[in-house]
């Protein structure tokens, strides 16, 4: 159970709020893997059957002595056309192969994840019908599945045809239609407590680490290796710079870290790291990309996603961060304001719809924790309930040496990757028990920027006079003193409805009717 009531995810919470766990998946009915061994023996559809095993040769004979020579295997071979040969393929290659429906494409395994590799699939259905060539050759096969004896002429006719490309594509494209390899995509990287690394797929919470196999369905691999022995001096020391000796400081960003390696979008937060040039800010986000690996489960996001103003055009924007733990933008201008759509609909969790190029939209729920790091604080439009509880702010304060050369820091950074990444999990288990748990300078520091954003407060403070229940002010005039204000204070105006919201959040109610609308409880002080 953990013991942050604010942001900590119980065992019940996660239940329903995330479908990370593969057992809880498997509940709700959404993911998990098939079940052993009954996938792979399904009856294929068309009616074809998976290839009969090899014939078991007589053993020795005792009363000879030593062994006696072993006839070749009579094996059945399917028949001659693009049927038989996706069977082929198919008893080659089903474990290695699966079918995505929702997608309509065909993922290999390449030994440590499954991904869009065509090649590897053409590959693969080349060698195993070259396979039946070979054991024609040796004599190991001698009929047909339909009984007939193998017609030499005809066979080898056969195989000159397989070798073509169109026939290894029509082969492929008839073995997706197999049940026994046919999965949804939600059926991928279903288990959002495992990581996939270089040397195995580790459990992050049991911390037990697995060999690679295509059963556990991932498509990502962290380019690190699991030593839980394994040292970071040099990082860890880092750390307490940025954090400037502040150990619960340096702890909360340990929390981060390892909350970011996990398809958990429990928090629902936006983390804005905040400071000066030369303070930790990159060395801090670039080494979590690195862990995570860039296109793997890491992603650097364009900064202009991120503070853009409008939807329009974000499909595109969405569809790359699907499958990704963790991103972070770097935004170093002032005068910049954030995309508070964009924003919520990343961190929610909830269904997005992104396309790539040329492709259909495809429905998936975001996993990834954003990051942002910042010189300058972006604007926000709206300091709701809502935007509170999204966004926190870590102020990063202490000054690095400049004249530490970057490719020096990146060496000791690689140098410690497998140290960084036993740090991390630790974090993981941290916020395991806890929740981020944010200390009093990121509360402190969230806290500040949330009033300094809140003009809409300072407006009705400096302008207004709420204390008569009974006021009234007629909505455009109200609204034109508002602009005026924001012209006079710097301020960015807020559109006419966005500040009527802001109003009704403040349990201001409008009255009346077009044109005469009021705010009831508001009037404009008389200035002079």
């Amino acid at each position: 159970m953990l013991n942050n009531p604010e942001s900590a995810p119980t065992p019940h919470d996660e239940e329903h709020k995330d479908d990370a766990l593969s057992a809880r998946d498997q509940a709700e009915g959404t993911g998990g893997y098939p079940p052993p061994n009954e996938e792979e023996h399904a009856v294929p559809q068309g009616g074809e059957q998976p290839a009969p095993e090899e014939a078991e040769a007589p053993a020795a004979d005792p009363e000879v002595g030593g062994s006696v020579v072993r006839p070749p295997t009579v094996k059945v071979v399917s028949n001659f056309d693009e049927v038989g040969a996706s069977q082929r393929v198919l008893a080659a290659c089903q474990d290695s192969l699966r079918y995505l429906t929702d997608r309509k494409l065909l993922y290999a395994w390449d030994g440590t994840k499954y991904g869009d590799h065509g090649h590897l699939a053409k590959r693969w259905a080349l060698e195993a019908l070259d396979k039946v060539h070979r054991e024609f050759e040796e004599g190991r096969i001698h009929m047909t599945e339909d009984g007939q004896p193998v017609d030499k002429e005809d066979f080898l006719k056969f195989q000159g045809k397989v070798r073509s490309l169109g026939m290894i594509n029509k082969a492929l494209a008839l073995a997706s239609l197999a049940p026994r390899i046919q999965v949804t995509s939600r059926e991928f990287d279903a288990d959002h407590y495992k990581i996939n690394l270089q040397n195995g797929l580790l459990d992050l919470e049991t911390l037990e680490l697995a060999p690679h196999h295509p059963s556990q369905q991932v498509t990502k691999v962290a380019p690190v290796t699991w030593e839980p022995d394994a040292k970071c001096p040099f990082w860890e020391d880092s750390i307490t710079k940025m954090s400037c000796g502040d150990r619960d400081l340096a702890d909360y960003l340990r929390r981060q870290f390892g909350y970011s390696m996990t398809g958990s979008t429990y928090e629902e937060v936006m983390t804005i790291l905040h400071g000066c040039g030369a303070n930790g800010k990159s060395l801090f986000l670039g080494t979590n990309l690195r862990i995570l690996g860039s296109g793997e489960y890491g992603l650097t996001l364009n900064p202009e996603m991120i503070l853009k103003s409008t939807m329009y055009g974000m499909s595109y924007f969405y569809r790359q961060v699907e499958g990704k733990r963790s991103g972070f933008a770097i935004e170093t201008d002032q005068d910049r304001t954030l995309g508070e759509g964009v924003m919520k609909a990343l961190v929610s969790g909830d269904e997005l719809s992104g396309r790539g190029v040329a492709k259909d939209p495809v429905q998936f729920r975001p996993r990834i924790k954003i990051f942002m790091g910042v010189n300058h604080l972006p604007a926000l439009l709206s300091t709701d309930h809502a935007m509170r509880r999204r966004i926190r702010v870590v102020p990063f304060r202490h000054q690095f040496d400049n004249t530490v050369n970057k490719e020096e820091l990146e060496g000791k950074v690689e140098r410690e990757l497998s140290g960084i990444f036993a740090w991390a999990v630790r974090g993981f288990l941290e916020w395991r028990k806890q929740g981020l748990n944010p200390p009093k300078v990121v509360l402190d520091a969230t806290a500040a920027y949330f009033q300094e954003n809140d003009h809409i407060s300072r407006y009705l403070e400096e302008r207004t006079d709420i204390s008569d229940p009974n006021a009234r002010t007629q909505q455009g005039l109200l609204y034109s003193d508002y602009l005026a204000w924001t012209r006079d204070c710097g301020s960015k105006a807020l559109g006419k409805i966005q500040f009527g919201k802001m109003l009704t959040a403040r349990h201001f109610e409008a009255k009346g009717g077009n044109p005469s609308r009021f705010w009831q409880g508001i009037a404009i002080k008389r200035i002079g």
